[in-house]
């Protein structure tokens, strides 16, 4: 049995292009005959490239964040750790004397 529309794998991304120069993506199989069938992504590969800036920067502010809140807890930790040998050695002044 044959369809008249390519299997799902055959199916191709086609750019089409805006009087301006700007590229569209477009996934029907209409865009190669130049046809606007309404089914355009809606983005350029401008905002395509903005929003991967913003996703990287949004990344590195997490990883900058889960960085500081590693080191409070070290912090944290060494000033346990601080508190702890001052309070034995003030039990082994006190107990020796």
């Amino acid at each position: 049995m044959f369809s008249a529309f390519p299997p799902r794998w055959a199916i191709a991304l086609f750019y089409v292009t805006d009087h301006f120069g700007r590229v569209y993506f477009d996934d029907s199989p209409h865009a190669c005959f130049g046809e606007d069938d309404g089914d355009d992504i809606g983005y350029t590969i401008e905002e395509e490239e903005e929003e991967e800036e913003e996703e990287e920067e949004e990344e590195e502010e997490e990883e900058e964040e889960e960085e500081e809140e590693e080191e409070e807890e070290e912090e944290e930790e060494e000033r346990r750790r601080r508190r702890r040998r001052r309070r034995r050695r003030r039990r082994r002044r006190f107990f020796n004397c």
